[in-house]
């Protein structure tokens, strides 16, 4: 992993166009969560990639799964040690993109996320910039993304994804 910012890693689009994973998708979801004052704590002063590359800081607090690349979409739910995806010892896995600029957190491409208290969504590149925190009595969110719309239906404890 220690060269995989060099790498030409990338997803292939439904539509053929490929995204760069580590200019696409980590470095425009860094950008915005570390712009938010909420998450100052956690970002790191130099860019690294190594997982728990830094001693003084605790946890992020969120673990973020991509929902769909085109537009970004991204949920972020409450770190949960018993049900994350990105394991320290297993990022190499397919779908788990270490953030260059938050301690500790991985970006997943999982589809079906853990339901929990405290969870948003975000699309990092909407003019507003906006989180969107999903109540806790919520068992569907409808996100419109271009010209379709984005399902999130709560089954069994986890978030089952649907665009349509």
């Amino acid at each position: 992993m220690s060269d995989a910012p060099r790498c030409e890693y990338a997803v292939l689009e439904q539509s053929g166009r490929y995204l760069k994973i580590h200019d696409d998708i980590v470095k425009v979801s860094d950008r915005f969560l570390i712009a938010r004052p909420e998450f100052a704590q956690w970002v790191k002063k130099e860019i690294s990639y190594g997982y728990g590359s830094s001693e003084t800081l605790a946890q992020f607090p969120f673990e973020v799964h991509v929902l769909t690349t085109s537009p970004l979409v991204l949920l972020a739910v409450p770190f949960d040690r018993k049900t994350y995806v990105c394991k320290n010892d297993d990022l190499s896995r397919f779908g788990c993109w270490q953030s260059e600029r938050l301690d500790r957190l991985s970006y997943s491409l999982q589809l079906k996320p853990s339901v929990a208290s405290g969870s948003f969504w975000f699309m990092p590149k909407q003019k507003t910039s906006e989180i969107h925190r999903i109540s806790d009595s919520k068992r569907e969110v409808k996100i419109a993304v271009n010209d379709s719309t984005l399902t999130l239906n709560a089954k069994d404890g986890l978030w089952e994804v649907l665009r349509h």
